[in-house]
């Protein structure tokens, strides 16, 4: 596997959980409009654990 290979490989395991925390931080705002964290706070929270549960879901299998 060449670089190109590894970063399209690593970018298609990061995608989900990127895509997850961006939805989950909107859909936040849309239902609750007082008390929500800063919005990139928020994405950069759901993304570290959604990566987190990626990876760790990958050292389980």
């Amino acid at each position: 596997m060449d670089l190109v290979d590894l970063i399209w490989h690593l970018a298609g395991f990061v995608a989900p959980a990127l895509f997850l925390a961006v939805g989950l931080a909107l859909g936040a705002r849309l239902f609750w409009r007082s008390g929500t964290p800063a919005l990139a706070r928020q994405i950069g929270l759901n993304f570290a654990v959604g990566l987190g549960v990626l990876m760790l879901g990958l050292a389980l299998t």
